[in-house]
């Protein structure tokens, strides 16, 4: 798996060559606010804000999600990522799991709900997946990761 700083490597020659191939296409369309777009505009844009945040002296910010019951793969990811210079956020509680810990329904949903916020913060997701396993509240917060376009990272290959 590439590291981080070739995938960013990858994504701004990737934008790049977006750039470049779009130059001169001609469809255009107006956004709700009347602004006008062109395929060669979203790239160049999406280049520029690219470079800013890659550019940025800020840490990225990743969001662990996985099932509880991989709590020592948790704290292993949580390190690995602090010690690559990343801000991590991660469930409430890492250490038992929601059934150990004596959480209602209530409060495992509330926290569940909470943690999409955490995605919508992060830069990223690293799925914590040992043997590939991903339960439903996983899948959901994948789906959810994937419909805010966040980039998404397994610790075991999802394939």
């Amino acid at each position: 798996m590439p590291t981080q700083t070739e995938q960013i490597a990858q994504l701004r020659r990737d934008l790049l060559d977006l750039t470049i191939m779009t130059e001169g296409v001609g469809d255009e369309w107006e956004d709700k606010q009347g602004r006008k777009h062109t395929l060669y505009s979203l790239a160049h844009g999406a280049l520029a804000l690219a470079q800013q945040i890659f550019d940025s002296p800020h840490p990225m910010v990743v969001c662990l999600c996985g099932s509880t019951r991989f709590s020592s793969e948790f704290r292993e990811a949580r390190l690995r990522e602090s010690l690559a210079g990343n801000i991590v956020l991660t469930l409430g509680s890492d250490t038992q799991t929601d059934t150990e810990l004596g959480l209602s329904a209530d409060q495992i949903e509330q926290l569940a709900d909470r943690h999409l916020y955490q995605i919508d913060m992060a830069d990223e997701v690293l799925v914590i997946n040992p043997g590939g396993y991903i339960g439903d509240h996983t899948r959901r917060e994948i789906a959810y990761a994937n419909e805010q376009h966040k980039v998404i990272r397994y610790l075991v290959d999802a394939s």
